[in-house]
């Protein structure tokens, strides 16, 4: 009667996306599929009383073009449009390395930014302000896109000049420099933070779900289209390059060989559950690093290479018996190795259990992600141990507002500097 949208060879399959009265519907183009689909919608009217607005809605043609799209749109007595669309607040089918797509959240974040605020709200007050609103209108395109450099020092550049600006027209000298300002409070800032590591942050709990939500419709479409294991744990591949924006953001976050990369990367590590999800080799279960690296010796000789761990034993009773498989007889000089081999499997207890992000709470979370990018910057100060600066010294916040003294010789020409 009517088919969706499928993805890989899984054939995992989408015919509808809804979201409160917001409702998108996938066809294959056939036009026996689009006659069918307005005929259940019009068996949908007389069943609840309800009317479908035929003339608001559009038909949207994706991948190859068809040769009567417009017959299809008189048809279903609807308009025809073309990708890209703005659907919940989000561009479909756009470049994300378009500015375009960022316009509408630097219009959004420049209309909160009025000029009377400028001159009547207090530090503390665009503090919260910057905090609370101006960070949070960008938390959704964060959230889905790499952001562009260029995008991230103009919307830094509109708080920066909020926090700072009195109204006046003239320049003056800022008393503190906006990276340390940015900073979180115990670093000596007031816990605005960077464009940058929001960006991160928020596509690297992707990472975290990937491994969380097993099943989830967002997930069954990344394994089916990019052809990885319904039941992998870990968001670590290369994406083909015709890969979605979204694929590629995520994915970019281990790839861009930076050492938040690598942090990230190595902070990745699976609690064995039911050891059907888990690579015994490859994966980060036991210890800092998998085990590969620790027993290569033992590596080179197994005949699974690629197995998970319930292939490498099995359930006696309640008590999980380890078999490892070797191509040959471990011989003599390997036998140190083999023995800390079995040494470590004994002591290791298979349980019922999920995955982590590495984090001293044992869950993937946005503020053990904004820790760990928080501490790749080694130039900070300590508000709690630092001694007196030359220039200003800082005490903790109060209030959401600054609070600093400025030395003898900076304190003669504040008018000068326009302080």
């Amino acid at each position: 009667m009517v088919r969706g949208a499928s993805f890989g060879n899984e054939e995992v399959h989408i015919s509808y996306l809804q979201f409160a009265d917001d409702t998108v519907l996938f066809l294959e183009p056939k036009l026996d599929y689009l006659i069918n689909t307005k005929r259940i919608l019009r068996c949908f009217e007389m069943a609840s009383s309800l009317k479908v607005n035929f003339y608001k809605s559009c038909v949207i043609r994706v991948g190859k073009k068809v040769s009567d799209e417009e017959d299809w749109a008189a048809s279903f007595k609807c308009k025809k449009e073309n990708l890209p669309i703005t659907y919940l607040g989000l561009p479909l089918g756009s470049r994300p390395s378009s500015r375009a797509i960022w316009n509408s959240v630097m219009l959004r974040i420049e209309k909160k930014l009025a000029p009377w605020k400028k001159k009547f709200l207090s530090k503390g007050g665009r503090v919260v302000l910057i905090k609370y609103v101006l960070a949070s209108i960008p938390t959704y395109f964060l959230s889905v896109f790499k952001v562009l450099v260029s995008i991230a020092k103009d919307i830094e550049r509109c708080q920066r000049g909020f926090f700072w600006s009195d109204g006046a027209v003239k320049r003056k000298i800022l008393a503190v420099d906006w990276e340390t300002v940015c900073k979180s409070k115990r670093k000596g800032g007031l816990g605005i933070g960077r464009i940058l590591d929001k960006n991160k942050r928020s596509l690297a709990k992707w990472v975290w779900r990937f491994g969380k939500e097993r099943g989830s419709l967002w997930k069954k479409v990344i394994c089916a289209k990019y052809g990885i294991h319904s039941s992998s744990l870990l968001w670590k591949w290369n994406v083909p390059s015709l890969a979605s924006p979204f694929a590629k953001a995520v994915s970019s976050l281990f790839m861009d060989g930076s050492l938040s990369a690598k942090i990230l990367e190595d902070g990745l590590k699976v609690v064995v559950g039911s050891s059907a999800r888990v690579c015994f080799w490859n994966d980060v279960w036991w210890g800092e690093v998998p085990f590969k690296e620790t027993f290569p010796r033992i590596f080179a000789l197994s005949t699974q290479k690629r197995g998970l761990i319930n292939e490498y034993g099995s359930w006696q009773g309640e008590e999980w018996m380890w078999n490892v498989k070797l191509r040959r007889r471990v011989f003599y000089w390997e036998m140190d190795q083999w023995n800390e081999f079995m040494v470590t499997l004994a002591s290791f207890k298979v349980r019922r259990a999920a995955w982590w992000f590495k984090h001293h709470h044992g869950r993937g979370s946005s503020e053990s992600i904004t820790l760990i990018l928080e501490n790749l910057n080694t130039c900070c100060i300590d508000v709690k141990q630092s001694k007196p600066l030359k220039a200003a010294n800082w005490s903790p916040p109060v209030n959401e507002a600054f609070k600093f003294n400025m030395d003898g010789a900076v304190r003669a020409e504040m008018g000068r500097a326009g302080i």
